[in-house]
């Protein structure tokens, strides 16, 4: 039996807004937020338009336990680089033994075309 990892108990988010800025889709807002709530712990994230959102070609995929449920973002672009945000600023502490993104950004339109990625 695994014990259990305990939630983070400080604010990881530092509203930098990188997850915004990348998403090739406008999904995620820059200026509108909303408060969540994960395993009793409220959080303020960015509002996201999930009908957008489940367009993404970027790492976006149907969530497996329900299709019209909100899209399982473990891999896709915005969630990436956050990822490599709070990695490249100390905000997490258990990383990966290599940096987490080795190679050059990239994404694509809703229709799979390549699009310009910001520089962040």
């Amino acid at each position: 039996k695994l014990p259990a990892t305990p939630l983070l108990s400080q604010r990881i988010c530092d509203s930098c807004g990188k997850c915004a800025k990348i998403c090739p889709m406008g999904a995620i807002s820059e200026t509108e937020s909303e408060t969540i709530n994960v395993c009793g712990k409220v959080m303020t994230v960015a509002k996201i338009n999930y009908d957008l959102c489940r367009i993404c070609k970027n790492g976006a995929k149907v969530n497996r336990m329900a299709s019209k449920a909100k899209p399982d973002r473990v891999a896709a672009l915005c969630n990436r680089t956050c990822l490599c945000h709070l990695e490249e600023c100390g905000r997490i502490t258990n990383t990966f033994e290599n940096k987490f993104r080795q190679n050059q950004l990239w994404a694509q339109d809703r229709d799979g075309n390549p699009v310009d990625v910001p520089e962040l």
